[in-house]
């Protein structure tokens, strides 16, 4: 009867605990992340970034070597890859990967990813690849909180003389030692619209540590055009500066364009005039003005006409049209032209000299039967 020997089994504690690890390399640690330059003082375990801007990273065994990145944006760096996790969803797209800067043992720095939702705040987790294996678990699940300003405009595209308002939704980190919360201006290029504190900011909502807070400008002196806007946040001790990204606002003049059927007509014959709006949506009246008339003022080049002069009748807007009939046109030639009375998103088109006088007016023909 032989005797074998006894087999002896090894685990290692990571074995046990089930976390991946290569043969001989050290697990790195996390002991903080700061925002570069580094900004307050520390009130909370969280750090907040905006897309693209700097970060360091400090802890031990974070790389096996020094290294610096020959030209921004490298995912990969002295053999790791940095990943924000977003806590809220686990498949790819929460997983971000950061940019590498520099690595080394003690200190990576990187830049921020950019995200796909900006109208929200990202909670996300420091995820460490590192030679192939992957370190999980090393932060808190909202140790980088990731966020842009959202920006949007309501109308767009708007009309001349319409109110339009620009909304910028802010995230900001709160504390105790600067009351100052910072400020919000819109910009147009590099124009200045407005300056909203974010004190005066009453529509908020609070999640702990940040508020995120939603930032209103109205304004309806944008000239028509294409304009670029943006909100630009100014930080505070405890928030870096960030800027959203260029809203394109469009802003055009409202048109209206005549026509009379039949042109010409017979004396006694009943007249259509068409009045077209555009945009189609606009509402309200149109007033219809026969300038030939005998108590209508001289035409726009020796001044504008009076309103009530030359009135030959009214018409409610309808699907970006006002229609109306008339059979009162002696014969001879009628310079017709209207006055558009305007709605809440339609300015009001009145007579103008020159040109602007020119593009309403229709000249409608009478003639004997």
């Amino acid at each position: 009867m032989s005797l074998r020997a006894p087999r002896i089994y090894y685990f290692s504690i990571t074995m046990l605990l089930g976390i991946p690890q290569a043969f001989g390399q050290s697990a790195p640690v996390i002991s903080r992340i700061v925002p570069v330059p580094t900004i307050g003082f520390g009130i909370s375990n969280s750090v907040m970034l905006a897309p693209g801007s700097a970060a360091a990273i400090y802890g031990t065994d974070l790389a096996d070597t020094t290294v610096s990145a020959a030209t921004p944006g490298q995912p990969q760096l002295g053999g790791i890859e940095i990943h924000l996790v977003d806590s809220s969803c686990q498949n790819a797209a929460c997983e971000l990967v950061a940019s590498l800067v520099r690595v080394s043992p003690n200190r990576v720095d990187f830049n921020a990813p950019a995200i796909t939702d900006i109208s929200k705040v990202w909670k996300t987790r420091v995820v460490i690849v590192k030679n192939g294996q992957r370190y999980d678990n090393l932060t808190a699940a909202d140790s980088v909180l990731l966020n842009d300003v959202f920006l949007e405009a309501t109308p767009n595209p708007a009309l001349t003389g319409q109110p339009v308002t620009f909304k910028a939704r802010i995230a900001a980190m709160q504390g105790l030692l600067d009351p100052r919360l910072g400020a919000v201006t819109f910009m147009d290029g590099d124009t200045a619209l407005g300056v909203v504190q974010l004190s005066n900011v009453i529509t908020y909502t609070d999640a702990p540590p940040m508020r995120m807070y939603d930032v209103y400008l109205t304004t309806s002196k944008l000239a028509a055009g294409t304009h670029s806007i943006r909100a630009d946040y100014s930080g505070n001790l405890y928030n870096s500066p960030k800027s959203s990204g260029t809203l394109s606002q469009a802003v055009s003049v409202p048109e209206i364009s005549l026509f009379s059927t039949p042109n010409p007509s017979l004396f006694g014959q009943t007249v259509s005039i068409v009045a077209t709006l555009n945009p189609s949506t606009c509402t309200g009246t149109v007033t219809f003005y026969d300038l030939s008339a005998p108590d209508s003022m001289a035409p726009p080049a020796f001044g504008p006409v009076i309103a009530e002069s030359g009135s030959i009748g009214s018409a409610i807007v309808d699907r970006g049209r006002a229609l109306m009939s008339t059979a009162t046109f002696v014969v001879g030639s009628h310079p017709i032209t209207v006055k558009y009375s305007g709605d809440a998103r339609c300015g009001p088109i009145t007579f103008a000299p020159g040109v602007d006088y020119q593009y309403r007016t229709i000249s409608h023909s009478v003639v004997p039967r």
